[in-house]
């Protein structure tokens, strides 16, 4: 019976040993469960992350492009303002340099004018019209001022004076009366 004995002992401590393993293989996987989650919700969390950078990402470009595109826009128009502003200048320089020339040539004129009523040889002096812009004029004539104008004036003529014509001299000289009518 002793050998029955140690047999039911190495079974036990089998049974045993085969149970502390069980235990510790459940605990390991349990652990390994608990660590897989954990990295499972470290992915999510990682994944929403990610998601919420690239969102962010998006939004920078987005506000990247559009100050590009308003500094663009602010460098076009200085440099419009300073093309104004320089084109300004240059027609304040030509407008300078215009009055000094008609200044000049006065000057010139009135020096020949001097040097030639004095017997000295009048020197000649390059003169130059300045004038403004030209401008193309075209007569312009209102609809109503070229329609003959009829004066309707009804005045009862005295009897006793006799009519007088508009072409015969009223006193033998060489003058003639003119109407209201013959003056428009």
């Amino acid at each position: 019976m002793g050998d029955v004995d140690s047999v039911v002992r190495k079974a036990r401590a089998k049974a045993k040993a085969a149970e502390s393993d069980q235990v510790t293989a459940e605990r390991a996987a349990a652990a390994a469960e608990e660590r897989a989650r954990h990295a499972k919700l470290a992915l999510k969390k990682a994944k929403k992350e990610s998601r919420k950078a690239a969102k962010s990402a998006r939004k920078a470009r987005k506000a990247a492009e559009a100050a590009q595109k308003s500094f663009a826009k602010a460098a076009a128009r200085v440099a419009h303002a300073e093309a104004d502003v320089a084109k300004a200048q240059r027609a304040q320089k030509k407008r300078a340099a215009k009055e000094t020339a008609t200044m000049k040539s006065a000057a010139a004129k009135a020096v020949q004018k001097k040097t030639a009523g004095n017997g000295d040889a009048p020197k000649k002096v390059a003169s130059r019209n300045v004038t403004g812009q030209k401008r193309a004029h075209r007569a312009t004539v209102s609809r109503a001022a070229r329609r003959p104008r009829v004066f309707r004036v009804q005045s009862p003529a005295p009897a006793s004076v006799p009519a007088i014509s508009a072409l015969e001299p009223s006193d033998g000289s060489d003058t003639f009366l003119l109407g209201q009518s013959d003056l428009t």
